[in-house]
């Protein structure tokens, strides 16, 4: 069995208490989804501080409204952060750090996705400076991690070992691969970094969508339905993969997904029948549902895998309206 001494570790989904949300309303393209967040909301469970965080003031009397009769008072909490321009929080925001004397630091790298066209770049950089952002909030230290990174770009176990796909050595050429792994272990406590080749067809290089650590020793793994074999082989490939690098330490179980959606909105293939991207803070999950007969295969599979873990099914329309964009309830959640 590996034992992991790091002086400091990156804080898993599982330690997580508090949850962020970005309210759509005057953002670009996101006030049809307004509804979707509110409904979201009303299904974090009322003992998590939920944090609100609002592109300007101008909007901020309305999530009030919208969302008080949904929790009890002193569970919701409303930020202004006029510089964030859109809901994908996961990917813009620090990692959380544990160190060894039991205090939290965030480390933040730089967001500029390579998907994004050159003219969007200031909507990146405004992002950017809104997950530093969330260190004053929280009033919490910053550390910054000299790597362009998404943080929709990794999942681990909290005890050293992480899954992060090969778009981080090409977003970093000017740095070695060593060089690389050094700052994961030197600043995450990251001293296992498994790189996976990039899925086909994501453009986004993140892994969040097929691969999640459920505990820190289980490993789950998208399945598809039969007709996407293409996927499915690739998705087989890497549980081999990783079941050699991981050993005894982790198992894997297999989550499925439900078939591809083809559609795509602002370039980005949506993400409608994808389960693994759930939303997890402490012990309980928050999973995606679209109405279809994959539903509850997908619930059923990671209650199997984790008995003791309360899986929340989040359904209704609004669910589908954020996964059309490309993301679901991680992508649009940072807890901490």
């Amino acid at each position: 069995m590996r034992t992991h001494i790091s002086m400091q570790v990156p804080i898993p989904d599982w330690g997580t208490s508090s949850l962020f949300l970005v309210w759509p309303e005057g953002l670009h393209g996101r006030k049809h989804l307004v509804g979707a967040c509110a409904q979201i909301a009303s299904r974090i469970p009322d003992d998590i501080d939920l944090h609100i965080v609002i592109a300007g003031s101008a909007f901020r009397q309305n999530a009030e409204n919208t969302l008080a009769e949904k929790r009890p008072a002193g569970t919701l909490h409303f930020h202004d952060l006029p510089t964030v321009t859109d809901i994908w929080i996961r990917d813009w925001a620090p990692v959380p750090v544990k160190k060894n004397d039991g205090s939290c630091v965030l480390v933040k790298a730089k967001y500029r996705p390579r998907y994004f066209k050159r003219r969007e770049l200031v909507y990146a950089e405004r992002n950017d400076r809104a997950g530093r952002e969330l260190a004053s909030i929280l009033g919490l230290p910053i550390a910054e991690l000299p790597l362009v990174w998404d943080i929709g770009n990794l999942t681990h176990n909290g005890a050293g070992t992480a899954i992060v796909s090969r778009r981080i050595l090409t977003d970093n050429r000017n740095l070695f691969e060593n060089e690389i792994r050094r700052l994961f272990e030197n600043m995450l406590g990251i001293d296992r970094l498994l790189l996976v080749v990039e899925e086909h067809g994501d453009p986004t290089g993140h892994v969040d969508g097929t691969f999640r650590f459920l505990d820190e020793h289980t490993l789950a793994i998208a399945s598809y339905p039969p007709e996407c074999a293409e996927e499915n082989r690739w998705c087989n490939e890497r549980a081999l993969e990783l079941g050699v690098a991981l050993g005894e330490d982790v198992r894997i179980v297999r989550i499925p997904n439900g078939p591809f959606d083809l559609s795509e909105t602002e370039s980005i293939p949506s993400a409608v029948n994808n389960y693994l991207n759930f939303l997890r803070i402490g012990g309980r999950m928050l999973m995606p549902q679209y109405g279809t007969r994959y539903d509850d295969a997908a619930v059923d599979a990671v209650r199997a895998a984790c008995p003791g873990l309360e899986v929340i099914p989040v359904a209704g329309c609004g669910v589908s309206d954020v996964a059309r964009l490309g993301g679901v309830l991680n992508c649009m959640s940072w807890a901490c």
